[in-house]
């Protein structure tokens, strides 16, 4: 298993595996329940795919799903995938439903949902996000390559908590965080880093306190709501005691719920 990004949700995690090109539902205690998407490619579209402001056509299916991220929506699972570009749309059954995707996608790495139900997609390829409506419609996107504030550099997991996105701007060394209340671009922008904070790739927000994964360092770091960190860590069960490149992170009753290389562990 190479485990990316995961969501919990109902009592059972979803887990993106890059290497099987499919997504693990694992009960609470971590025992794999089933498959959903388990290699295939080749679906014929049954939704709107979004058209953007780019001529070219959107690129159908033609590898195996490679899913980096998902969110769960109204009893369905959205899929980010990285290798066709495309948002695959599952029933928590594992029932295939649609796909859609944008002409824009160069390299997807992250997904996630507002209270308004605005998809967040973010692009390590074009170092920007771009946001969807729940039909997969294009709406917009911010962010350019760059260190200011507002840019991006290979930017992978983006997580929402109230009216802000936290986008892990990894290649910066960085946590933004987005005020997306505002309608109008640039949005408003504040940011988190500290001197040993490499590599972000995913992060949560749990108790008044942010969660990264920072790949380089193999450990979680924490961060209070005012962005001063506060501690890192390391799970005991993980080999020789950190985690080995922690790729995504999420919260479940309490609980944390991280992937890395290999596996997926949880956290009181």
């Amino acid at each position: 298993m190479a485990a990316a990004g995961l969501i919990t949700h109902g009592g059972y995690s979803y887990v993106c595996d890059e290497e099987k090109g499919c997504i693990l539902v694992l009960d609470l205690n971590l025992k794999l329940v089933r498959f959903i998407g388990k290699g295939r490619t080749g679906e014929e579209p049954q939704a709107s795919i979004a058209v953007a402001e780019l001529p070219s056509k959107i690129t159908l299916p033609k590898q195996r799903m490679r899913p980096v991220g998902c969110v769960v929506v109204d009893q369905k699972l959205f899929v980010c995938d990285a290798n066709n570009c495309l948002i695959w749309v599952y029933d928590l059954d594992g029932t295939f439903l649609q796909y859609w995707g944008h002409p824009g996608f160069k390299d997807p790495s992250g997904i996630a949902i507002d209270g308004c139900c605005r998809f967040y997609v973010s692009d390590k390829g074009l170092h920007c996000i771009h946001v969807f409506d729940t039909d997969g419609m294009f709406l917009r996107r911010f962010g350019q390559h760059g260190s200011k504030k507002g840019e991006f550099s290979f930017p992978h997991g983006v997580s929402v908590q109230g009216g802000v996105l936290f986008v892990c701007d990894t290649g910066n060394n960085r946590i933004q965080l987005i005020n997306i209340d505002h309608t109008e671009p640039p949005p408003q922008v504040w940011k988190i880093e500290k001197p040993g904070l490499y590599y972000p790739a995913g992060a949560v927000f749990l108790d008044g306190e942010l969660f990264v994964c920072c790949l380089n360092t193999h450990t979680i770091a924490v961060f209070g709501c005012d962005g001063a960190f506060r501690r890192d860590f390391a799970t005991v069960n993980s080999p020789k005691g950190h985690h080995v490149y922690p790729r995504g992170i999420t919260k479940y009753d309490g609980r944390l719920y991280i992937s890395q290389d290999g596996e997926v562990s949880s956290y009181c």
